[in-house]
């Protein structure tokens, strides 16, 4: 191996090895939902266990613990729904996968002054998996949404929110947000897609707003720390004594 070669996969190794340090790390201290439907539970997160029932008590999960991030698990806190992969060939996002995540009621999902306070206790990146079929039906194509859409108009680049945009999506198209499946019977089918929308934060509280629209599935949350700079620090340092000791070698 020579230098070159090290320095080629410093950037993956970076990747692997900040994922596994931001997936240890817990983030979320607390979630407040405000004007949620109140005949079924109110949003949870990663640790939390409750009972996944709808309507007035009617159990479909019971002692559901809610896990990090990752295939199967559970999207909401009224319906059997599940997070996937987008199909086959397009797993779920890395980045995603780990993170803590919060389930919000399906039936919120045309609560016009729904919000949901989320705090946090280290800088984070908080994820939207937004329905695709939001504002046009079109479940092939991104959510219309965003200043002058009449739809989510808080999710803008003006208040922090771009895509997640790397390609991971059916079409293959990196100007597109990054896909996620939904399995909406919990029988291993993806029904439908959401998109990928993210923002960082810092310490404190943010304020998520309304999805308002109804016969669609409301948007999940998941939450993952950012990188510290120490991290990346000592892995380009590491990067950097291999190729010094690389070039030592006789």
């Amino acid at each position: 191996m020579n230098c070159r070669t090290l320095v080629s996969f410093g950037p993956a190794m970076a990747i692997i090895l900040a994922t596994a340090s931001l997936n240890a790390r817990a983030s979320i201290t607390g979630v407040t939902e405000s004007n949620g439907d109140t005949d079924r539970p109110s949003a949870k997160y990663s640790g939390q266990t409750f009972n996944i029932s709808n309507p007035n008590g009617t159990v479909l999960v019971a002692n559901y613990t809610v896990p990090r991030f990752g295939d199967d698990v559970k999207a909401f806190t009224d319906r059997v729904h599940e997070w996937n992969a987008a199909s086959t060939t397009v797993a779920l996002p890395k980045y995603l996968v780990g993170g803590e995540y919060i389930l919000n009621a399906n039936n919120n999902r045309d609560n016009a002054t729904l919000s949901l306070a989320v705090s946090v206790s280290v800088p984070s990146f908080i994820y939207l998996l937004i329905d695709n079929r939001l504002n046009d039906a079109n479940a092939g194509n991104p959510p219309n949404l965003g200043p002058g859409s009449g739809k989510m108009e808080w999710v803008s680049v003006a208040n922090g929110w771009t895509m997640a945009a790397t390609g991971n999506n059916r079409a293959g198209n990196a100007a597109q947000p990054d896909e996620v499946g939904v399995d909406e019977n919990g029988d291993g089918t993806v029904d439908n897609w959401s998109s990928v929308y993210r923002k960082e934060v810092g310490i404190g509280t943010a304020t998520l707003l309304e999805f308002n629209e109804a016969g669609r599935n409301m948007y999940g949350v998941v939450v993952q720390p950012t990188p510290e700079p120490k991290t990346w620090a000592l892995l380009l340092t590491g990067v950097g004594l291999g190729c010094w000791a690389l070039r030592r070698r006789p």
